[in-house]
């Protein structure tokens, strides 16, 4: 019988018809749209930086109106926790140039942040 399982095992029995379903695509990630610098850094691990580099974020801290984070070639970068900012921008609209080539960002979490929808 298709789809079921009999508990015999060696006998040739089929699969359950769930092994054999295609796998669902990637569930699609929202963000709120005018959320402040560290909620999106800390959710998405992400930091684009002036120069046009997308750095990866290895730990973020909130210290008062400021966000420090560190990123994963070893910046330690101190910025202001605006909503208006630059930072904060330039994730809304994914704005970038390049990954960094020494933070070594892995393409799934590239395509990732590209799907990634601000609402």
């Amino acid at each position: 019988m298709v789809g079921s399982t009999n508990g015999d095992v060696g006998t040739g029995g089929k699969l359950p018809d769930w092994v054999l379903a295609p796998i669902p695509g990637a569930k699609k990630r929202t963000v709120r749209r005018h959320a402040a610098p560290y909620g999106v850094i800390e959710k998405v691990k992400l930091w684009p930086s002036k120069t046009g580099l997308l750095h990866g974020v290895r730990s973020v801290k909130l210290r008062g109106g400021f966000v420090e984070l560190q990123t994963h070639c070893g910046h330690d970068i101190r910025m202001r926790n605006s909503r208006n900012s630059r930072v904060a921008r330039h994730l809304r609209n994914k704005i970038y140039d390049e990954p960094c080539p020494r933070c070594r960002i892995p393409s799934w979490k590239l395509e990732k942040f590209e799907s990634t929808s601000f609402v």
